[in-house]
Parts: C-alpha cells; structure tokens; sequence
C-alpha cells in the first residue's frame, strides 16, 4: 500500500477537512465524492480508511461504503467501542480496581485521579481568594 497522504487541517473529530466556499467538510468524504461523483449529501454512504488514519486523503486509502460495513471494517480491526472497557490502569497509572474504580456508563474513572483534581482545584480557588483579599 502506497504512504498515507495527511491533511494538515484537522477537525475535532480527527479526521481530515477541507473548507469548500468557507464551510468545512470532510476531505475523505468530499475527496470520494469528486472522484465517483457521488452527492455529498447523501448520508446513506461513508468514507471507509482502509489505512485507520483519519487525517489521510490518499484516494488509495479511502473506499465508499455503508455505516454498518464501516463499523464491521472496525470489528474486523477490534477497534470496537469496547476500547474504554479493556483498560485496567488511568492515564496516570492507577489501577482501576475495587474502590478506586468509578464507572460512569461505559466510561471508567479514577478514584485517586478525581481526589487529586479536587485538591487542585480548591487550592486554586484558595489562592484567587487570597490574591482577591490583598
């Protein structure tokens, strides 16, 4: 397979874009519908990156597809939404276990890692409340 060509205009998502007269699109998407002449509008089709990078517009790497083929194309890479349900440890290292796990839906959060921002910010407000008082 051929590199990955990445935009260097990326949107929130992560995913590559392009401003067509000053609206901002999906440049996969858009790249497909310049190449097949497909309408954009149509929201019965998705870009599919046989690559998984977002940010890429090689048109080798892209493919026109169905939602659900994308989502099996993300099955057969086990790239499922199950991603925050295999981790066992936060960003800083703390395991997530009996009573340091807090589960919000699927979502897994520290215990230690929410005290530790509490702490911070109270003593950020603290030191407004003495900067204010001076």
């Amino acid at each position: 397979m051929t590199p990955c060509i990445e935009s260097t205009k990326i949107g929130n998502n992560g995913y590559a874009r392009i401003s067509i007269k000053g609206k901002y699109k999906n440049a996969g998407r858009w790249i497909l519908t310049q190449h097949y002449n497909i309408d954009y509008s149509n929201h019965d089709w998705v870009s599919i990156h046989l690559c998984d990078n977002p940010r890429c517009v090689n048109l080798e790497h892209l493919m026109v597809g169905t939602p659900s083929l994308n989502m099996l194309d993300r099955s057969n890479k086990n790239r499922d939404n199950n991603y925050h349900g295999n981790k066992t440890h936060c960003p800083r290292g703390h395991e997530y276990s009996g009573g340091n796990l807090k589960l919000y839906g699927k979502w897994k959060r520290c215990r230690t890692c929410i005290r530790i921002n509490w702490g911070i910010r109270a003593a950020k407000r603290k030191q407004a409340k003495l900067n204010v008082s001076k």
